[in-house]
């Protein structure tokens, strides 16, 4: 809670900010997504996985085009990463390596409503996610198991919410961006077990995730 107090505060201080700056109009922007930071994490079952950290450093790429007060938005996030899961108090939890990898594929628009204050605007991506999360465990109770647990993920998203252009030097841009995430996804886990070769669960779920989060991105402006 206290780092998204404080985050949330650096925002607003740079929205502030912004409004004393003269920025010349530049229609091309392009950069990385410096933080992503999402205080529920991504709601997976891999509680301690690498797509469950609510901050996200420097998992993506962003292409902007703005001639006027409307705008065109192209972006990319590719993250991924391998942890050990650890269990207190659990004598038959199984143990070994989880391996994760999350591809999201964004197309949106924006529009500064204020014409006095164009460094200011409403966004609104649409995207595509694409997340798999393959843990190779073993152990239990009697220690002779050998699982490999996969999950696979594909839905579609939408994000909404207000963001601001600061201009630092004379090409250099930060956007800060605060929205509401709306994500749909059909979630399939399967486990096989690896001493008989047999497939020993399947399960599909659908669900819907609804959550606040903010992001930092930074561009070079042509």
């Amino acid at each position: 809670m206290l780092k998204t107090l404080i985050l949330t505060t650096c925002l607003l201080g740079c929205t502030l900010f912004a409004h004393a700056q003269d920025q010349p109009k530049r229609a091309y922007e392009a950069g990385i997504e410096v933080v992503n930071y999402n205080p529920a994490g991504n709601g997976h079952r891999y509680d301690n996985s690498p797509a469950n950290n609510p901050a996200q450093w420097a998992s993506g790429v962003f292409l902007r085009y703005s001639p006027t007060r409307f705008g065109v938005r192209l972006g990319g996030n590719f993250s991924q990463g391998t942890v050990k899961p650890s269990y207190d108090y659990c004598a038959d939890c199984l143990e070994g390596k989880v391996t994760d990898k999350e591809l999201q594929l964004k197309v949106g628009a924006q529009y500064a409503p204020l014409k006095k204050f164009d460094w200011l605007y409403a966004f609104t991506d649409f995207y595509y996610r694409r997340y798999t999360s393959t843990g190779n465990l073993t152990g239990g109770f009697c220690g002779c198991l050998d699982v490999t647990q996969t999950r696979t993920s594909n839905g579609i998203g939408l994000n909404a919410g207000l963001g601001a252009k600061i201009r630092v030097f004379k090409s250099l841009y930060l956007s800060p961006e605060i929205y509401y995430d709306v994500l749909r996804v059909r979630d399939e886990t399967r486990q096989q077990d690896n001493l008989n070769g047999s497939l020993s669960a399947t399960y599909h779920e659908t669900r819907t995730m609804h959550r606040p989060a903010m992001r930092l991105r930074a561009t070079l402006a042509f």
